[in-house]
């Protein structure tokens, strides 16, 4: 009786869990139901800016992680005190979502960095702080010297910037910074 249990809700979590997985995607039924128990269910939709990735394991355990097909990673090196754009901005209906970055100095020498959103030519216009606060006008988050470990950031839910605005970063005189900003595009 109890295996019989057990197996009736392996097989209601199963169907829940590809039910979910065709709701959140959109996948049409069929193609959601085509897909068998202990596999994973891959999908986009580029409409809404859904995107997950389900997986149920032999036992009916469902794992699932929201990740996103448009991921990028830009890098930059030598920003000092003029506002750089290490992201481009994407289309005006889309955004650039910041999941993390790490950021250092490219020299010896300690400095800080800001990051901050905007358009034109290097965020020049509308632009605004992102990190730590939006009153921010200076840079304050450490860059630390290249001879120990760099400043590490993570967003988690990730920082969403407006809609067309790319991600700059505004250093200081006295030394350079380089960052590796990581990322999606969506709606």
């Amino acid at each position: 009786m109890r295996r019989t249990l057990e197996s009736v809700l392996t097989v209601a979590l199963i169907v829940l869990t590809v039910a979910i997985a065709a709701f959140t995607l959109q996948l049409p039924a069929a193609e959601a139901q085509s897909q068998p128990p202990g596999v994973r269910v891959y999908g986009n939709n580029p409409a809404n800016g859904r995107a997950a990735v389900a997986t149920v394991d032999d036992y009916g355990v469902l794992f699932a992680r929201p990740d996103h097909p448009a991921r990028w990673l830009d890098s930059h090196a030598g920003i000092g005190a003029t506002l750089t754009q290490v992201v481009a901005a994407p289309a005006a209906t889309l955004s650039l979502y910041v999941t993390g970055y790490i950021a250092g100095s490219t020299t010896t020498t300690a400095g800080q960095h800001l990051p901050r959103q905007g358009t034109g030519t290097n965020c020049g216009t509308g632009t605004a702080t992102l990190y730590p606060g939006s009153a921010n006008t200076t840079a304050t988050v450490p860059s630390p010297a290249n001879t120990v470990a760099p400043t590490s950031v993570t967003f988690n839910p990730p920082l969403k910037l407006a809609a067309g605005r790319a991600f700059c970063i505004l250093g200081v005189a006295t030394n350079t910074t380089w960052i590796a900003v990581s990322g999606f595009t969506a709606p």
